[in-house]
């Protein structure tokens, strides 16, 4: 019987030194690794031998578990990890090459090679061990990259076109983009700007200034910490005149009645502006305040100013009374003129006899009679009554 028993035994051990080498190359779980096995077994004696044979080993570094696969065993087997005992194995299991169980057991394991035994003992037999080399090194878990504090502001300067500016000069209804530069390098704020003079020029959040009048104002940018600074803003009408000449010249003589249209010339040439005209006499030269034409009134002298802003121009207006002409004295003709004269004559003025001529003839000769038309209009002619 007892030789029955060691034979059994001998070819059980047997059998699990080749399960363990064909259960090494069955694939394992998908863990963090899989350890190396070294299986060592000594001559074993008694009635009741106790044996173990073991496959492989994991280690999920996650969870810190430590698997442990086992094709046979008869325990109770101890559970050793680098010769801590973290587990008993009991009963009996025969898995020969075909199954094995696993045992899994929670345990903290560093980096580096750990033993682990699976120990059993009967009456003096020595004791039977595996070693798992090769632990896992748990990955370390990246430290977040500090972010880096911005500087803090120091100093800020306005900018234009990235060019420092202490003074810009904007046009009326126009727009100048304005910038900031802070100090040290690096720094970072936001900031906020502000004018002086909303009536002269505004600026928005993001720093563009529009000119509404002008003049002169500040305006200003601040920095969340403070820190400030301020630059000049200068409105400006780029088509504002200086200076304006009335075109008729100095001076201008009219009659009384009549009329005289005024211009003028702007500089520079492309200037702009509303020209109002004015008298110093409306009495005697009145003019149109928007067109600038003189009416000449009575006799006498008067000053026209035409005015855009702050520029003026004069023409000095001479009004005089209309001269009354002379009448024309008509020719007469002499008592003894004949007829072929007063035929000149007619021909000459381009007289021509009408009914109205004869009802005059006829009237001023109080009825005398007369023997022709030619004798009428030679008493007519000597009369002086016939105008020609």
């Amino acid at each position: 019987m007892k030789k029955n028993i060691l034979k059994l035994l001998a070819l059980l051990t047997l059998a699990a030194l080749l399960v363990s080498a064909a259960l090494a190359e069955v694939a394992e779980p998908a863990e963090e690794y899989v350890a190396e096995v070294e299986v060592g077994l000594d001559a074993m004696g008694g009635s009741c031998a106790q044996f173990a044979s073991p496959t492989a080993a994991t280690y999920d570094t996650a969870k810190s578990e430590l698997t442990i696969y086992v094709a046979n065993y008869y325990g109770p087997v101890d559970v050793e990890v680098d010769s801590n005992k973290i587990g008993v194995i009991n009963g009996l299991f025969i898995g020969g090459d075909t199954s094995y169980k696993s045992f899994t057991y929670s345990v903290v394991l560093g980096a580096g090679k750990h033993t682990i035994d699976l120990t059993y003992e009967h009456e003096g037999q020595d004791r039977t061990t595996i070693t798992v080399a090769g632990a896992a090194t748990p990955k370390p878990t990246p430290k977040p990259t500090a972010t880096p504090k911005p500087a803090a502001v120091k100093s800020v300067t306005v900018t234009k076109a990235d060019k420092k500016v202490s003074s810009v000069t904007v046009n009326l209804g126009e727009t100048v983009q304005l910038g900031y530069a802070l100090k040290p390098a690096g720094a970072t704020s936001t900031v906020k700007w502000s004018t002086a003079k909303k009536s002269i020029a505004k600026v928005d959040a993001n720093g563009v200034v529009t000119g509404v009048k002008e003049g002169s104002t500040k305006i200003t940018v601040t920095t969340a910490n403070k820190k400030k600074a301020t630059v000049t803003v200068k409105v400006v009408d780029p088509y504002k005149p200086t200076k304006i000449a009335i075109a008729n010249g100095k001076k201008a003589t009219m009659y009384v009645g009549d009329t005289l249209q005024l211009g003028y010339t702007l500089t520079p040439a492309n200037a702009k502006g509303t020209v109002k005209w004015s008298t110093s006499k409306k009495a005697v030269a009145a003019v149109n305040a928007s067109t600038g034409v003189v009416t000449a009134k009575k006799a006498g002298t008067a000053k026209i100013t035409a005015t855009v802003g702050k520029l003026k121009a004069t023409i000095t207006i001479t009004v005089k009374k209309k001269a009354t002409p002379k009448p024309t004295a008509t020719p007469k003709p002499s008592g003894n003129a004949t007829w072929d004269d007063i035929q000149r004559m007619m021909d000459e003025y381009g007289i021509e006899l009408t009914d109205v001529n004869r009802a005059v003839a006829e009237a001023q000769l109080l009825g005398k009679p007369v023997e022709s038309l030619s004798e009428r209009v030679a008493l007519l002619i000597a009369a002086g009554e016939l105008v020609y």
